[in-house]
């Protein structure tokens, strides 16, 4: 279990390395104007919702400690790229998550934690497909 302290020198470097990632990628031009606007708005947005504290007090006095902030999901590795030194498309098997089994971490996580903040990584997240479904039908149904 890490001390409080040395969990918030981590959040602070994890945001330090993201805006130098923003920065980087809008100095060289990988991102459009609109879709670094839209994206600020929409982490302003998730980060500012507390969420279902009944929920998050639940998991505290069950388990003692706090629910996560946030729940990093990778529902498949498929990607378009072939990134040198990149995991993502590596190895012979397509590892994906079922649209069953993503659906079900995503209500789980908002139902038992009270979370609605979600980070979809893993290869490139609209790559993914599964039962006929991916990552637009997941915005769709959960937001």
């Amino acid at each position: 279990m890490l001390h409080p302290r040395h969990r918030h020198d981590l959040v602070l470097e994890l945001v330090h390395q993201l805006h130098r990632t923003v920065e980087r990628a809008v100095a060289e031009r990988y991102l459009a104007p609109a879709v670094l606007r839209n994206a600020g708005q929409a982490l302003m947005r998730a980060t500012m919702e507390v969420g279902d504290q009944p929920a998050s007090e639940r998991v505290l006095w069950e388990y003692g400690e706090h629910p996560p902030s946030f729940l990093t999901i990778s529902p498949g590795k498929a990607c378009n790229l072939r990134c040198t030194g990149c995991y993502a498309d590596s190895g012979q098997d397509p590892e994906a998550l079922t649209w069953s089994t993503f659906d079900r971490i995503i209500t789980e996580a908002k139902t038992l934690w009270g979370k609605n903040f979600f980070v979809i990584s893993g290869g490139e997240p609209f790559a993914y497909r599964s039962e006929g479904k991916g990552i637009l039908e997941a915005a769709e149904k959960h937001n």
